[in-house]
């Protein structure tokens, strides 16, 4: 029997994940492999997709939408930042048209 050093818990077998507390009981070797893992695999998705090219499933166009808030970068005024879309609510004091209507804070009617 072995304890698991994050609980110590005792472990009659050698599993990968404490059975009690769900740390990792992998060493620095898989855990290093783990990073790795994760990192080739991101680089396959850029490969495949382009860097920030990848489709929200919540936008049912399909179409490519880099910031995934549903609104593709097509028609997207702001396509790199998510709190900026067409269907957002106007932000009334931060000077950034947040709906993308091209009205800001109060020039636009949701702020009056």
């Amino acid at each position: 029997m072995t304890p698991c050093p994050h609980c110590d818990c005792h472990l009659i077998h050698s599993p990968n994940t404490c059975p009690h507390c769900g740390e990792s009981l992998r060493g620095p070797i898989g855990k290093l492999l783990k990073v790795v893992g994760a990192g080739a695999t991101m680089i396959v998705l850029a490969a495949c997709y382009g860097p920030g090219g990848f489709v929200d499933t919540a936008n049912d166009t399909g179409l490519p939408d880099t910031d995934m808030d549903g609104d593709p970068d097509a028609t997207d005024c702001a396509p790199e930042d998510p709190a900026i879309f067409n269907e957002a609510d106007e932000i009334c004091n931060d000077a950034i048209d947040n709906d993308c209507d091209t009205r800001v804070d109060a020039d636009d009617e949701e702020c009056t």
